[in-house]
């Protein structure tokens, strides 16, 4: 692809980005880099460098699923190993997943009780 052809591709995109682009100026809370993004993804590239990526392509996504929810349970503040087991008793009584949602909803109530 041709250096101007990028470069309008890069600019279409910046232009969409736009309203996001600068939300750390507004929104203090947000940071102004991506290193905690990139924080996040560093656990499976360790993994991944110590394992020597031996996995099967179903064990890789097994992986990949139970990472997003020990992450997302970190990011927030939530016991994993709590939330597994009420995951997996629920899945028992009705055959389907918790949600994050609906576990936050009932331990918000059982800690203000």
């Amino acid at each position: 692809m041709p250096l101007e052809d990028r470069l309008k591709e890069i600019i279409e995109k910046v232009k969409r980005q736009q309203p996001r682009i600068l939300a750390f100026v507004e929104h203090h809370e947000v940071p102004c880099h991506n290193n905690f993004a990139e924080y996040l993804i560093r656990i499976s590239v360790l993994k991944r460098k110590v394992s020597g990526d031996s996995l099967p392509s179903w064990g890789a996504n097994a992986y990949a699923v139970l990472l997003s929810i020990y992450v997302t349970c970190k990011l927030r503040g939530i016991s994993l190993p709590n939330f597994m087991e009420e995951s997996l008793k629920h899945y028992i009584r009705t055959g389907k997943p918790m949600l994050l949602k609906t576990y936050e909803a009932a331990y918000s109530l059982a800690k203000a009780a």
